[in-house]
């Protein structure tokens, strides 16, 4: 992850935006851990209406009064949803536009030399590594960071309220984020294969149009067209084992989130027939260890991507490192 952080330091000025769409992304993850708290008093205060515990009066007058607070946090996500949207889309804006400047004023510094060296065609790959890159980052701080800190949200609760499950639920955060850190290193290799392969495309994509009537009149095309066909059938390997790797590391990581929801059912159900949990604390722990499953996967392959976004970064800070030569 070095030339990802290599990246990020490339555009200090954007450090406070950053910060702002963080804190609108810890609200986001609160209220998102604490809606299920009000299911659970809505249920609790309907199952005691029905068993005699309180009078009907009081159970509408707190169930009107939970409907409230669940539409104020509501219309919460809706707002700071927005600003969140707002403030990611502008930054990813901003700093693509940055990128691209930094990157063209380094490059009017190159000497004659290293553009003799490099073919057009990778140059202009790498250059284009930074939509994707700034795209992922975006996509950090729009959605990701908030339902990271809502992870850790949900497994607090978890440990506070039924803390057999909580440890089982951190288990299995703590094997998906292990899970997926591996696959970044075991899928590497790959990436920077066929990453490095398909620059390699667009040089020689780029020699041949820019060489055409030259290739022409020696009938060199063949031999252009022989080397790109070569290099595209090492892509195409390089690229069916990088997907044979992520798709065994998504297929373990179903297995586990699987089993875990079965035990962490099991164990609620279990403290459910003992009386030791209410109705709605029986749909709080079960809301909760869904919302914390359905956000494991998107997490875990924004984690797997990060290795095709290192090798982006790694070919991109080439372009940004390298100063004139003289």
């Amino acid at each position: 992850m070095k030339n990802i952080w290599r990246i990020i330091q490339f555009i200090p000025e954007y450090r406070g935006r950053v910060v702002g769409v963080i804190a609108v992304g810890t609200v986001l993850g609160f209220i998102g851990t604490a809606t299920p708290y009000l299911y659970k008093f809505i249920v609790d205060a309907i199952s005691q209406m029905l068993s005699g515990s309180i009078s009907k009066e009081e159970a509408t007058t707190s169930v009107i009064t939970l409907l409230l607070i669940f539409f104020v946090l509501r219309l919460g996500v809706v707002g700071f949803g927005a600003l969140q949207n707002k403030q990611a889309d502008d930054l990813w804006l901003d700093t693509v536009s940055t990128f691209r400047q930094r990157v063209f004023d380094n490059m009017t510094r190159k000497s004659i030399d290293y553009f003799e060296k490099t073919r057009v065609g990778e140059i202009m790959d790498r250059f284009g590594n930074i939509t994707s890159i700034t795209m992922w980052l975006s996509s950090l701080t729009d959605g990701t960071l908030a339902s990271i800190l809502q992870m850790f949200f949900i497994v607090a609760v978890l440990l506070v309220k039924a803390p057999l499950i909580g440890v089982l639920m951190a288990a299995v955060l703590l094997l998906n984020f292990w899970i997926s850190y591996r696959t970044v290193g075991w899928t590497k290799p790959h990436r920077r294969g066929w990453q490095a392969l398909a620059g390699k495309m667009s040089g020689l994509l780029a020699e041949m149009v820019g060489n055409i009537a030259t290739e022409r009149s020696f009938g060199g095309e063949p031999a252009v067209k022989q080397r790109y066909d070569d290099t595209q059938a090492e892509w195409l390997v390089a690229r069916g084992n990088l997907h044979k790797t992520e798709w065994r590391s998504e297929q373990a990581l179903n297995v586990i989130n699987t089993f875990g929801v079965f035990v962490a059912v099991a164990l609620a159900v279990h403290a459910a027939l003992q009386g030791r949990f209410t109705t709605g604390d029986i749909l709080l722990i079960l809301t909760l260890t869904q919302n914390l499953i359905n956000t494991i996967g998107p997490i875990a392959r924004q984690i797997n991507q990060a290795s095709e976004i290192e090798s982006s970064a790694e070919r991109l800070v080439e372009l940004l490192d390298v100063g004139a030569e003289h």
